[in-house]
């Protein structure tokens, strides 16, 4: 019963018709700007929407983001829809996620073919300016969304934040604004963050001058976290499935240098290379079938937690 605290119609939290809303936490997060949150809300979407039944609130909750898509990524500040912040890598797939479960909750594969109204209309602040201002207007399916959101990752996603600056984050430095995704096209993995910015749900940024941490995330995880990884592979098996039930068209998407890469092929990567990446064995012989060194192994028999990070794992 404690999942009904955490869902309400409550209108600062509210894009359009979709008035009902999950808060991320009571009770800070109940009401105004910071209510909504995509990470909070796709993390919890099965165990609060799904399980209860809720369907049709789950359905609006899809839709309702699906709108805020920009530079290929689900917002992790909602806001209403009228300052989102795109600070957030793990907010995505965990929307991808939700979508699947959705539809293995209640077979309801048209929600691919829904029409949705796209609330930006470029990446490019003053070129979507511009276009509001003309009365344009961009409908495209969530099918189409799911595949924008795959192709944006298989080229890389680099931008500055919008409004950045103290306006939206007191503590941030300069160079953490800067967001840059790009896939590793041999292992299938996507790499990105820097050490200025925290885009996952360890995203704690430190704020104390004397202390000497402000703008220095506690953890930055940047790099290849693992379970963006799983997550990725996850969304990958399926569309793959939806497109075998007739439901999903797009097989594949193009990289940087005009190729493309099948849906299946890329999900035969990140299974070909997950274990000797992430995975340290036990046995010290084993390493050399691994992509690890002895004498950079602290802890043996576990998964690590990023890959390339900038700071030392």
């Amino acid at each position: 019963m404690a999942c009904y605290e955490f869902i309400g119609d409550v209108p600062s939290g509210a894009i359009e018709n979709q008035k009902t809303t999950l808060c991320a936490g009571l009770p800070h997060f109940a009401t105004g700007w910071a209510r909504c949150w995509g990470r909070d809300t796709f993390i919890s979407f099965k165990g609060g929407l799904l399980v209860p039944g809720l369907f049709e609130i789950a359905k609006g909750t899809i839709l309702m983001f699906a709108t805020t898509l920009r530079h290929g990524l689900i917002p992790n500040l909602l806001d209403g829809g009228r300052n989102p912040r795109y600070n957030c890598r793990d907010a995505t797939w965990w929307f991808i996620k939700a979508i699947k479960d959705y539809i293995e909750f209640t077979g309801d594969y048209a929600i691919l073919n829904q029409d949705v109204k796209l609330k930006y209309l470029s990446d490019n602040k003053t070129e979507h300016e511009n276009r509001h201002m003309t009365g344009d207007v961009k409908m495209v399916s969530l099918a189409t969304i799911i595949q924008d959101i795959f192709q944006h990752h298989a080229t890389g996603i680099k931008f500055r934040e919008w409004n950045a600056g103290h306006a939206i984050d007191e503590q941030m430095t300069y160079e953490g604004f800067n967001i840059d995704l790009a896939l590793d096209e041999s292992t299938g993995f996507i790499f990105g963050g820097s050490g200025s910015n925290c885009l996952t749900w360890m995203d704690k940024m430190g704020s104390s001058e004397k202390a000497g941490t402000k703008g220095v995330p506690g953890s930055s995880r940047d790099g290849a976290p693992i379970e963006m990884t799983a997550l990725l592979k996850c969304g990958l098996e399926f569309v793959i499935s939806a497109h075998a039930k007739g439901h999903f068209a797009p097989t594949c998407v193009k990289l940087k240098h005009g190729s493309t890469l099948p849906y299946k092929e890329w999900a035969a990567r990140i299974k070909a290379n997950f274990e000797k990446n992430y995975w340290i064995p036990y046995d010290v012989e084993q390493f050399k079938d691994y992509a690890l060194k002895p004498y950079a192994v602290r802890r043996k028999g576990i998964y690590k937690d990023t890959l390339g990070s900038s700071k030392e794992s």
